[in-house]
């Protein structure tokens, strides 16, 4: 992890402490400018320490807060099921294991049927797994399913159109294992049914990271030809541009941290990492009749360790078709 931190996440700390001395210089001139009028010293001071504490607030305050969305969707053959959708985690230098337990306690209240993490465990490759122990304490009526992300396979897409796969710091093998161990089922391109106590059928598929070319959609899906429920857990929601995906009632995806840094009536300002429009950034979307995409902000960060209109997230998925 302190290799992480001096290669990958240092220039952006050094940012921080850049950007809250220069909104504390503004504050400075504009209280040592006596000759100054106040129509020229209040904004400033106003501007600067807004600025400073904005800074502050998104890196320390608000990325460690832990939000609950609940949204409601259906599923043909499930009339009552409560889903907990988490994703993004990047354990590291930003989130370690106590931020990890707190969010185990705040997802265990919420006494889940089913729990699905949708990838992104580590900040780097395997760096530092063990940070990802908490998640044996998840409590799940049915169970707790995962896939891989990207951040695992050391792979970074760039704006969904491309990607770079740095196989040397591959770590996908120790987080997998690791996951395994902590009671996780993870699905690597397979589905599994899950014996619900009423209704069904209902099928969870998983496919693998896609930035690295691991994904295999058509050997994740179930051959089924009853009538039955699909909920497909896939790390990049990128994965509706393929037909085969309509398969599925339920996407559950992750990815985008929502943004991660968002102004209001704007919306996310860096580039979404997925191939979608910007408008898929967070949130459910009727793609058809059939299909449902739920897409969760997620609870790590990358890139800059602020979070800002976009707090860590929780995603509740409500059943109901009574």
């Amino acid at each position: 992890m302190i290799w992480t931190y001096f290669t990958m996440s240092l220039f952006w700390d050094g940012l921080i402490l850049l950007f809250v001395a220069g909104g504390g210089g503004l504050v400075w001139i504009g209280l040592k400018k006596r000759s100054w009028s106040k129509f020229r010293r209040v904004p400033l001071i106003v501007v600067g320490a807004a600025f400073s504490f904005t800074v502050l607030y998104g890196s320390f305050i608000e990325s460690r807060m832990i939000s609950i969305t609940e949204e409601r969707v259906s599923l043909p053959t499930v009339e009552k099921l409560t889903i907990v959708a988490l994703s993004d985690f990047h354990v590291g230098p930003y989130k370690g294991r106590g931020f990890m337990q707190r969010l185990v306690q705040k997802v265990n209240a919420l006494s889940p049927d089913l729990v699905l993490l949708a990838g992104d465990y580590t900040y780097h490759g395997s760096d530092p797994a063990d940070h990802l122990a908490p998640l044996q304490e998840l409590k799940a009526r049915y169970g707790v399913f995962g896939v891989m992300g990207n951040h695992e396979y050391n792979c970074l897409s760039h704006r969904g159109k491309s990607s770079t796969y740095y196989g040397t710091f591959d770590g996908s093998n120790v987080v997998l294992r690791t996951l395994e161990r902590l009671n996780v089922r993870m699905l690597n391109n397979e589905s599994v049914e899950v014996p619900l106590e009423e209704g069904g059928p209902l099928f969870i598929a998983g496919i693998d990271d896609a930035c690295s070319g691991h994904d295999n959609l058509e050997s994740a899906l179930p051959k089924t030809s009853q009538k039955s429920s699909v909920i497909l857990l896939a790390h990049d929601p990128s994965v509706i541009l393929d037909n085969r995906s309509s398969y599925a009632n339920l996407i559950v995806s992750g990815h985008t941290h929502g943004g991660q840094i968002r102004l209001p009536f704007i919306g996310p300002l860096p580039a979404l990492p997925t191939q979608l429009p910007r408008s898929y950034d967070q949130g459910i979307f009727p793609l058809d009749g059939n299909t449902t995409l739920a897409i969760t902000r997620g609870v790590g960060e990358t890139g800059p360790r602020a979070r800002l209109f976009a707090p860590p997230e929780i995603l509740v998925l409500r059943i109901k078709n009574q």
